[in-house]
């Protein structure tokens, strides 16, 4: 999963208009997640875990940020697991 998050297309370009972005994206994979990369076209930040690591990756992203002198608003959220669904 952590290899399907590399971009290095669009990524190197956007991550330079996101003051702090290695730094935090470093903290993220350090505290557990399983990937890390920017949301659409920025300056959002995003990371993907285990529910377990889910409280230690959020943390970890806020205070990279906070070293940057950059506020932050972080969640935590649950992915449906069920997947997608048809019905006739």
């Amino acid at each position: 999963i952590r290899t399907s998050f590399q971009d290095v297309v669009i990524e190197p370009q956007r991550a330079a208009l996101i003051p702090g972005f290695q730094e935090v994206r470093a903290g993220a994979l350090q505290a557990g997640a399983l990937g890390c990369s920017i949301a659409g076209a920025g300056p959002a930040m995003f990371a993907w875990a285990l529910a377990g690591d889910a409280p230690a990756v959020q943390a970890a992203m806020q205070r990279e940020f906070a070293r940057c002198t950059l506020a932050s608003d972080a969640w935590v959220v649950s992915l449906a697991s069920a997947g997608a669904r048809v019905t006739v």
